[in-house]
């Protein structure tokens, strides 16, 4: 064998643990800057969560009443919260 292709093959595992590390380095950094500037909104999609599973019950009993329409029934409960929302917020 010539030395050409036997020092080709000692690097070739040394270039992919590199490029490896890089792809771990680069996703691990990406996660840490999305958290970043997410960090901002998560109050914000916490208390939505927490909102829609409490009403949850009170949507699947208002459906039945708008003949069924899953779309009429989240219309009536955005009127009703936001205006409850809207009430408990003015003076």
């Amino acid at each position: 064998m010539t030395r050409a292709y036997l020092s080709g093959i000692s690097q070739a595992p040394q270039r992919d643990l590199f490029r490896q590390i890089l792809s771990i380095a680069t996703s691990g950094l990406l996660i840490v800057l999305s958290i970043w500037i997410l960090e901002v909104f998560l109050p914000a999609m916490l208390w939505a969560s927490v909102i829609a599973l409490v009403t949850r019950r009170l949507m699947l009993s208002v459906q039945p009443r708008l003949w069924r329409r899953r779309w009429l029934a989240t219309l009536v409960m955005s009127i009703g919260l936001s205006s409850k929302f809207a009430d408990d917020l003015s003076p």
